[in-house]
C-alpha cells in the first residue's frame, strides 16, 4: 500500500496524538481519588493524630513507644529533617501496625486522611528537591527504533547522529544530558525527511536486480521475468557487469588442481624460503554498479565437503557473508548476520537479508549515485 506524504504524515500525527491521549488517561486512572481532590491541610490531620497517636507517641508520655514523639515532628517535609520519621509513620499505618491491636482502631476515613497528607507532603518534597526535566530529545537508539517501528524498515537511522553524552551517574538516557542543538535538530529532520522519501513510493515499483553465481560456471545476470516490469536491467561498465577477483581461488590449487566448487581452508604452504597462506578462504563478488538503497537478499547453497580418503576431517567450516567496498583506506567489509557452522554434507540453502543503507559503500559520484 502506497501513501501520499500528506496522508502519511496525518497518520503519524494521529498515532502520536492517540498515544499521548492514552498516556494521559492511564495517568488519570493510576492516581487515587485523593490526588484529584484539593490539597489536605495539616489542620485537618492534627486532631486525628492527637486522637489516635498521642497515647503512645506524645512528648507528654514518659517513655514513648519507639522513642517517637509525633507531636514534635516537623510538618514541613521540604525544609525539615523528619521526612524519614514520617515515612515510618506511613509504613506503620499501611501495614496496620498502628494503632496496636489492643488499642481502638482508626477508621478508614481517618486513616486515609492521615496517609493522604503524608503522601502529599512527601511528593511535594520530592518534586522540590528533584526538579523534573521539562524537555529532552530522543537518544540515538530511541530515535532509530521509533523510525524503524513507524516505517517498518530495519535501517540504522541513528548512524549519522552524534554519540549521546553521559550523565554524572553514567547513563545515556538522563534527561539533563539530552540537550539538543540547532544543528542536531536539523539533522533529525533531514534523516526523517529522507526516510519518508524512501518509504513513500510513487510511480512504478522499484527495480529489482537478480544475480546468480555458481562455483562451476561464470556468474550471470538472470533474465527479466515475463510480465514483471522493473526487474533487472542490462547495466554494464567496460563491458562487464561484475568480476570475480583473482585472489579468490575458489576450488583452485596451483599444485593439486582441486575441482571447482570446493572452497579449501587456508593453510601455510612453502614458497621458496618463505611461507604463504594459500588458497584464500573467501569468494569475492564485485559489482561495478554500486547499489545504495533497498533490501538485499542473498541465498547461499552450501555443504561441508567430505575429507579425502585416509585423512581425518578438520573442524567444521563456517559460512560468513559480508558486504563492503574498496576506498582510499583499503577494503571495508561489514558482516551480514552471524557466521553459520556447516556440519552437513548435503546442500542446504541459507538466507541473509540486509539493508544496503546500513553498509559501507563507495563515495557517491555524479554518475554512480543511483
Amino acid at each position: 500500500m502506497f501513501l501520499s506524504r500528506s496522508v502519511f504524515v496525518e497518520v503519524l500525527m494521529q498515532r502520536v496524538h492517540f498515544k499521548i491521549c492514552t498516556l494521559l488517561i492511564l495517568c488519570a486512572m493510576g492516581g487515587s481519588s485523593m490526588n484529584a481532590a484539593e490539597p489536605i491541610p495539616f489542620t485537618k490531620v492534627a486532631p486525628l493524630i492527637k486522637q489516635h497517636c498521642s497515647k503512645c507517641h506524645d512528648s507528654s508520655v514518659v517513655k514513648p513507644k519507639g522513642k517517637l514523639k509525633i507531636d514534635k515532628l516537623n510538618t514541613d517535609l521540604i525544609q525539615g529533617k523528619d521526612g524519614d520519621h514520617w515515612q515510618e509513620v506511613l509504613n506503620r499505618l499501611n501495614f496496620g501496625d498502628m494503632p496496636p491491636k489492643e488499642e481502638p482502631q482508626i477508621g478508614n476515613a481517618d486513616r486515609e486522611m492521615i496517609t493522604g497528607w503524608i503522601v502529599q507532603e512527601m511528593r511535594r518534597a520530592a518534586l522540590t528537591k528533584n526538579t523534573i526535566t521539562q524537555f529532552r530529545r530522543l537518544t540515538r537508539r530511541e530515535y532509530e527504533r521509533t523510525m524503524q517501528d513507524l516505517l517498518g524498515a530495519v535501517i540504522e537511522f541513528g548512524r549519522r547522529l552524534p554519540e549521546d553524552g553521559r550523565s554524572k551517574e553514567g547513563f545515556r538516557n538522563d534527561g539533563d544530558a539530552l540537550r539538543i542543538s540547532p544543528l542536531q535538530y536539523e539533522m533529525y529532520l533531514q534523516i526523517a525527511d529522507e526516510a519518508l522519501d524512501g518509504a513513500i513510493v510513487t510511480g512504478l515499483a522499484p527495480e529489482v536486480h537478480r544475480y546468480r553465481l555458481e562455483a562451476k560456471k561464470p556468474p550471470v545476470m538472470l533474465p527479466k521475468p515475463d510480465n514483471r516490469p522493473g526487474e533487472s536491467y542490462n547495466y554494464k561498465a567496460k563491458d562487464k557487469t561484475f568480476t570475480i577477483g583473482d585472489d579468490c581461488l575458489f576450488g583452485k590449487d596451483a599444485k593439486k588442481q582441486q575441482p571447482l566448487g570446493v572452497l579449501l581452508p587456508d593453510a601455510p604452504q612453502s614458497f621458496g624460503e618463505a611461507a604463504l597462506k594459500k588458497p584464500d578462504f573467501r569468494y569475492g563478488f564485485r559489482l561495478h554498479h554500486p547499489f545504495r538503497r533497498g533490501e538485499m537478499l542473498i541465498r547461499v547453497r552450501a555443504a561441508s565437503a567430505e575429507p579425502e580418503p585416509g585423512k581425518e576431517s578438520t573442524r567444521p567450516p563456517q559460512l560468513a557473508v559480508g558486504l563492503g567496498c574498496t576506498n582510499l583506506h583499503g577494503i571495508e567489509i561489514k558482516s551480514i548476520g552471524e557466521p553459520i557452522v556447516i556440519e552437513h554434507t548435503e546442500f542446504r540453502t541459507y538466507e541473509f537479508r540486509a539493508r544496503l543503507e546500513n553498509f559501507p559503500l563507495p563515495n557517491p559520484g555524479p554518475f554512480r549515485d543511483q
